[in-house]
């Protein structure tokens, strides 16, 4: 496989048509959840006013498990503004900078106008998805045409999408932002650089994808150095902004919010970690206890994750990674960065909790 020039062999008509495509995605998509109630969103709209209100000490509230719903705290503000027990609000888990960021918004507009707001903005990312996943991946056997058309129909019909859009999940924007780091990392080092940073500020993940970096060839030197750099300056700035605004213990309860929710794990259709195979694996081998399916058939299942799971999947997840670093690292073009990036971005779901 090998990746033709993006402009060069895209026509004006067919860009056309295929933009006319994707806004059209776009309005369906948004007419289709504009209604509904993203529980993910509202972990940011809820922190955000307890961040306006100067109740920093709720912003990290969650059930006992994590994976409960609305934390008890809530129910307060969750009535004061409205709303009722099918307006869930799940445990707000992103870094205390973004809370700092969106109270104004959050205390300026309604929920539900918040909602829409960010909705239309999480639609038009995933537009632009389409666009830059087409420069890093298209395969040179395939027309952009039939390209583009593939993607909106994955976007039309794909669980993970209509789970992130019924939930409304800031992690839209994080997928973008990996996605342009990705795309950009030859031609705009510095965007590039500056993506992942920001991508990585809102949910640690993408840090792995500052590897691919180091899949550049020799005569790309000049952009690692000049990505890295971006990362690494924007990256400090983010963080060093986030401790003055908001503080170091609230990072603190940030870290504890991360501990307790990677110490569980969900049995459900669209959670494909390999943890719950291993663990399940584990019963038969009278490591753990056994798991019941016919209550994850029901609904989601929440599962307490020992800690021997994480360390067997991560130490998998090093091997592989190591191995197939080597491996790319013996080969260069944009196919094997795009092969790469893939496989990195599967292997996050794959060994992770979630």
């Amino acid at each position: 496989m090998s990746l033709p020039n993006h402009r060069a062999s895209l026509s004006m008509k067919t860009h056309v048509i295929s933009l006319i495509l994707l806004a059209l995605w776009a309005l369906w998509a948004f007419e289709k959840y504009r209604a509904g109630w993203g529980g993910d969103l509202a972990a940011l709209i809820f922190a955000g006013h307890y961040a306006a209100q100067g109740q920093l000490d709720l912003i990290y509230a969650a059930p006992p498990d994590f994976f409960g719903g609305t934390p008890p705290e809530w129910l307060p503000l969750r009535d004061a503004l409205g709303l009722d027990q099918s307006n869930s609000v799940f445990p707000y888990i992103y870094p205390p900078l973004w809370a700092g960021l969106v109270a104004p918004l959050a205390e300026a507009l309604s929920p539900h106008a918040f909602q829409q707001g960010f909705l239309g903005l999480n639609v038009l990312l995933l537009a632009g998805c389409v666009l830059l996943a087409e420069q890093i991946a298209r395969p040179v056997t395939m027309s952009p045409l039939v390209f583009r058309l593939w993607s909106i129909a994955t976007l039309a019909i794909a669980t993970p999408t209509m789970v992130a859009l019924s939930l409304n999940q800031p992690s839209i924007i994080v997928a973008f932002l990996t996605l342009l780091g990705a795309a950009t990392m030859v031609e705009r080092p510095v965007l590039s650089g500056t993506a992942i940073a920001v991508a990585s500020a809102i949910k640690l993940t993408p840090l792995v994808f500052v590897a691919i970096y180091f899949l550049l060839p020799r005569e790309n030197a000049t952009q690692r150095k000049h990505a890295l750099i971006a990362f690494s300056v924007v990256s400090a700035v983010l963080a060093g902004a986030s401790i003055l605004l908001m503080g170091w213990p609230l990072h603190r309860a940030f870290l504890d919010q991360l501990d307790l929710a990677s110490g569980k794990s969900i049995w459900s259709t669209v959670n494909p970690s390999a943890r719950i195979l291993i663990l399940d694996l584990g019963h038969k081998l009278g490591l753990s206890a056994p798991l019941d399916p016919s209550r994850a058939s029901q609904t989601l299942m929440m599962l307490r994750m020992p800690l021997w799971p994480g360390l067997v999947m991560g130490g998998i997840a090093v091997l592989l990674g190591a191995r197939a670093f080597a491996l790319a690292r013996s080969r260069h073009g944009a196919d094997v960065r795009g092969i790469a990036f893939l496989g990195m971005s599967i292997g996050l779901f794959l060994f992770g909790p979630l």
